[in-house]
């Protein structure tokens, strides 16, 4: 995914006054910025996600939907999922 991130006159003062607007180190702090809120998201997303996953298994299964797999190995596989990704970040 490519994102295009506009500074505000503001921060392009600070940045400039601070002698860090080099465009490779203005890239570098956003990528680091958005790094750390990213996995930040994922953390809250992976503490919840065992009852988020569930609750989609149980409502799809309510509407009709038939699953390939049991409730259980459906979270353990979204689990180990997670992990990968998580590892990553």
């Amino acid at each position: 995914m490519e994102i295009t991130i506009v500074l505000n006159d503001a921060q392009v003062a600070a940045l400039k006054m601070a002698g860090k607007d080099d465009v490779e180190v203005v890239e570098s702090m956003i990528q680091a910025a958005a790094k750390a809120r990213v996995k930040g998201i994922f953390v809250s997303f992976r503490a919840a996600e065992d009852r988020v996953n569930a609750e989609i298994y149980d409502g799809s299964s309510r509407r009709g939907a038939k699953w390939p797999v049991d409730k259980d190995t459906f979270l353990k596989q979204a689990g180990k999922d997670s992990a990968a990704i998580f590892a990553k970040l």
